[in-house]
Parts: structure tokens; C-alpha cells; sequence
């Protein structure tokens, strides 16, 4: 006789189970032989149980429950009981923390706001950014634009100010691109009421960034805060105000909504989660890639300045680039630093313009420092690196002390004529020629430094880096001077020039400053064009 295999054995007994189950339906009593039913409980002895039929032999499943354990052991559907408990458990925990929201979220303002506080690093005057305020201010969607548990999508979030507690909706979690969590809630306030960075043209909004508080700012969604703004004003909002007030989803009331003039949906966050690099965790991931002056900009906030350590050519030191890395989110640290924990040339470049960007605050620079460019206009780029360290000290000089924005313009003038093929020399002087305001003949000044040591960086950054130092040190004796530093800018700069700090310890050599009455700009031609030492140079003057 030829032996059944399993699987026909199964087959039968399948067979057999359909059999029994159809006539058990119509009350028959049946010989079950070897088959036979039996109730599984896999959720406690109290839940209701679930008939399985089970081949007494093997002890395989053959029908019931659902056909989800046909063909397995019995023990596999008791076992079923331990994981839906894990599961139920695992379950409850979720359930628990998703539903974990404060009661009340504290919307209780600071007195001011840090200084320090990054609301926004994106470059909202860039193209890409004037493209999707555009987009929006046409024809503004509010499926996109309304209810997210993503931070940086959907309805914008918000901060600061005051809202009325009948435009507050319900409380929502949002989720940043690092995973961290905060509670929002969500509220209808009028578009104008929002500040924000940037208006519809690209221009920045000083408001934005003062410390005061009382005023609602957008954290997150600048841009589409911005575009409905202008969708309200150009009248294109209808449908988006139309779709804002048939959603209930957001939890405020419609007959308030309905008494709002430009109304629109954000997700307000508790001022106290407001850290002073929420607008870096918040843009770590978005929409449009960061172009090089964002990414310098949004970098310069994270290089500690205070610290920088060099070695002896002045360039950063291994432990101060790898301090820098480590304030930059995780996301971002895996291509700056090498399977052995140093960081790498592309850390360095970062750090490099980040301290560039920092030091002379000018996007035409920033991009020209990303650029490649000829040889000449690349050596003037390669100087202002080179003192950028001590250019960006000069922030806190005073505004007749900071010559940084004289140094970018004189630079972006010295490299769009090398562009032209114009002599850097020419360039000066024929400016001197047409032109004679103060803050040219001060830019023309260091673009004849530019074109006297145009092979040699190292020597325009030491000669720049020296005039920063002189210029700190002037900084520092007019502020405790009584008569202050109402000097012309343009005069400072010369006369700074004409420092020597070795033999008059910042003061001004008196054969010097007679010779500069006299001689003027040929004093500081001779500055910039001299092959010996300055201290030799200006104690030659007493010969004279």
C-alpha cells in the first residue's frame, strides 16, 4: 500500500475539515475521527476564543481561525497570545506618548529675545526662494499649506506675539528632519500679522530680527507666510480662505474665521521651545538646496570665534575644525570627518568660508570665494581669506573703525576689472580722477595695495591684517578718549595706514603725520609700494 505524503495528508484532512464544518452548520452530529475542534483563547482565558479544527494526530492546524495557522502547529496559534500582548503593550506605550500633549501649552513670552537667537538662516532673496513665494502668491494650495506633523511642511509655524484664545485650535505634535518633537497648536490669525523675515521683494525685514517679543514671528514657512500675504493683497486667496474655513480638522471655530479679514492657519509653538538655533535644525532639510552663500551664512554660526586656534601660517587647527564640525546637526557630520574621526578637506573648505562669510558679510565675495577664478583676482580672494580672521574682530570696532564693507567693495571692483582686463593700478587711479568722495579714495587706496602686491597674498593679508590691528587699537583709544570718534572715516584709514606700531606703540609718529600734511596720498603709495620694513620707512621720514 503506498504511503500519503504530508502534504496529501493535509489535503485530506482539509477536505475532511470543509466536510465536518458544513454539515456541524446544519446541526448534523458527525464522526470526527481523527480531526477535531477545539477553542483557542490566545488573548486570556476571560476573551472570547476562536474555534480551530486540528488533526488529532499532528497536532497542524486544518481550518478555523481565518486559515492565518492552517497548516502550522497548534502551539504556533497559542503562542499567538504572548505576541499580541507584546503588541498590545508596545501599542498602549505608543498610544500613550502620541496622545502625551500638555493640557495647556504655555505661550508665556521672554522678556526679550536672545540675541543670539538664529529665526531664520535662509537667504530669502535668492531666486529659488522669490520663485516659490510667486508660486504661492498666485494661486495659494491649502492642501499643501494646512495640517502636517512635519515641521517644516505644511502650515507655518509661529512663535511670540499674542493670540486671541478663541483662534487657537487643537494641539498637534511637530516633527523636526532630526526626529525632535514639539507641541504646536494650531491657530487662524491675520496674514499681516505674522512678521517675517524677508517681504514679498526679497528685502529684509529689521523688525524680523529685533528682540522684541510682542510680535508674532514665522519660525517656519518665511516664505509661505510671505506668499499668502501677497496672495491676500493681489486677491488671489478666495479658494484658499474658502478651503480654510470648510476644514474642521484644525479645531477653530468657522464664525471665526468668517469675521477675519486675511486669515490663515499656523501651528503656534511655546516660546521656551524657541532655541537659539531653531532656524538651523529647521532648515537642515528642505525644499531648496542651499546655494554657497546660504550654506557659509548658516555655517558662520557655528564656528566659535572666540576660540579659533591657528598654526604658525595662520591656518585653523585640526581640533578647531573638528569643534566646528561637532555644532553642526548629525545629518550633516558624515562627509566632513574621515573613518578616523579628523575632518575632512571638504570640513575645512566649509570652516574656511564660513570665517569668510563672517568677516566681511558680502554676498558678492562669498560667491566669488566659491568660484573659480584667474589667477590675479584669485590671489585678492586668497588675501581676504588670509585676513579674515582679524577683518571680522573689526565687527565691534565702530562704524567709523569697520572698514569690512571698504575692503569687499574695493576687492569686487579689483576682480570685475581683472574680469575686463583693466590694470588694477589704471583702476585706481583713474577713479581718483572722476571721483572724489571720501569712501572711493579710501577703496582706491586698498586696490593700489591689491595691484602692488598682486603676485603675493601673503603680503596683502599681512598689510590688511596689520591695518585691522591699528584700527582695534584706535577703536579702543577713542572710546576712552572724550572726544569720541567723530573723525571722518576716510581720515581714520589713513591715518591708520600711516601707523607704526613697533616704535610709537599706536601713536601717531609725529615726522609721519607732518609728512602726510604735506605729501598726502604720496605717503601711502609709498606705504603700500615699499620693499623695507615699515618701522624702517617712517623713522626714515625724520631725515627728511
Amino acid at each position: 500500500m503506498q504511503t500519503k505524503s504530508k502534504k496529501e495528508k493535509l489535503a485530506f484532512a482539509q477536505g475532511a475539515a470543509f466536510r465536518l464544518g458544513s454539515a456541524y452548520g446544519k446541526g448534523k452530529k458527525c464522526a470526527q475521527d481523527a480531526a477535531k475542534w477545539i477553542t483557542v483563547k490566545p488573548n486570556g482565558a476571560e476573551s472570547k476564543g476562536r474555534p480551530a479544527l486540528i488533526d488529532d494526530e499532528t497536532g497542524r492546524v486544518i481550518g478555523g481561525m481565518g486559515g492565518k495557522f492552517t497548516g502550522k502547529h497548534i502551539s504556533e496559534a497559542k503562542s499567538d497570545k504572548k505576541l499580541r500582548s507584546e503588541r498590545d503593550k508596545q501599542r498602549a506605550e505608543r498610544r500613550k506618548q502620541r496622545q502625551s500633549l500638555p493640557e495647556k501649552l504655555d505661550f508665556k513670552n521672554p522678556e526679550k529675545i536672545p540675541a543670539d537667537s538664529i529665526l531664520q538662516n535662509r537667504d530669502r532673496s535668492s531666486v529659488a526662494s522669490q520663485t516659490q513665494i510667486h508660486r504661492i502668491s498666485q494661486d495659494p494650495d491649502y492642501d499643501r499649506l494646512s495640517g502636517s506633523r512635519e515641521f517644516g511642511s505644511g502650515a507655518p509655524v509661529v512663535a511670540f506675539g499674542s493670540i486671541p484664545e478663541n483662534q487657537l485650535g487643537k494641539k498637534e505634535w511637530a516633527t523636526m528632519p532630526d526626529g525632535t518633537k514639539y507641541a504646536v497648536q494650531y491657530a487662524v490669525v491675520e496674514a499681516d500679522k505674522v512678521l517675517t523675515s524677508n517681504d514679498v521683494h526679497g528685502l529684509t525685514n529689521k523688525e524680523y530680527y529685533s528682540d522684541d517679543p510682542s510680535k508674532i514671528r514665522a519660525i517656519a514657512g518665511n516664505g509661505r507666510v510671505t506668499g499668502l500675504t501677497s496672495a491676500y493683497q493681489k486677491g488671489n486667496a478666495q479658494k484658499y480662505n474658502d478651503d480654510l474655513y470648510d476644514d474642521t480638522s484644525h479645531g477653530v471655530d468657522q464664525n471665526v474665521i468668517d469675521r477675519m479679514k486675511n486669515p490663515i492657519l499656523v501651528r503656534v509653538m511655546q516660546p521656551k521651545d524657541v532655541t537659539k538655533d531653531i532656524g538651523d535644525k529647521s532648515n537642515v532639510v528642505g525644499n531648496i538646496q542651499m546655494t554657497a552663500v546660504e550654506q557659509a551664512r548658516n555655517d558662520a554660526n557655528r564656528v566659535d570665534f572666540q576660540n579659533i586656534k591657528t598654526y604658525s601660517d595662520g591656518s585653523p587647527t585640526k581640533e578647531t575644525i573638528s569643534e566646528f564640525v561637532k555644532r553642526m546637526p548629525e545629518s550633516e557630520q558624515a562627509g566632513l570627518i574621515d573613518k578616523e574621526g579628523n575632518p575632512t578637506r571638504q570640513a575645512l573648505h566649509r570652516f574656511n568660508a564660513a570665517v569668510f562669510e563672517k568677516a566681511y558679510e558680502n554676498e558678492g565675495l562669498t560667491n566669488l570665494y566659491a568660484q573659480a577664478l584667474d589667477p590675479d583676482s584669485k590671489n585678492i580672494i586668497n588675501a581676504l581669506e588670509g585676513a579674515a580672521s582679524k577683518m571680522q574682530e573689526l565687527r565691534d570696532a565702530g562704524s567709523n573703525y569697520d572698514i569690512r564693507d571698504i575692503v569687499s567693495k574695493a576687492a569686487m571692483r579689483a576682480v570685475n576689472a581683472r574680469r575686463e582686463g583693466i590694470n588694477l593700478m589704471s583702476e585706481a587711479v583713474s577713479q581718483d580722477l572722476f571721483n572724489k568722495s571720501s569712501e572711493n579714495s579710501a577703496e582706491n587706496m586698498i586696490i593700489k595695495l591689491f595691484a602692488d602686491n598682486a603676485r603675493s597674498p601673503r603680503v596683502i593679508s599681512e598689510k590688511l591684517n596689520k591695518l585691522a590691528d591699528v584700527l582695534m587699537e584706535e577703536s579702543r583709544l577713542a572710546k576712552s578718549s572724550m572726544f569720541g570718534d567723530d573723525i571722518p572715516r576716510d581720515e581714520i584709514i589713513k591715518n591708520a595706514l600711516s601707523k607704526d606700531a613697533a616704535l610709537s606703540k599706536g601713536k601717531l609718529n609725529t615726522a609721519a603725520l607732518n609728512y602726510w600734511k604735506q605729501k598726502g596720498g604720496e605717503f601711502l603709495d609709498k606705504f603700500f609700494s615699499s620693499s623695507v620694513r615699515d618701522k624702517d620707512f617712517i623713522s626714515g621720514l625724520n631725515k627728511l
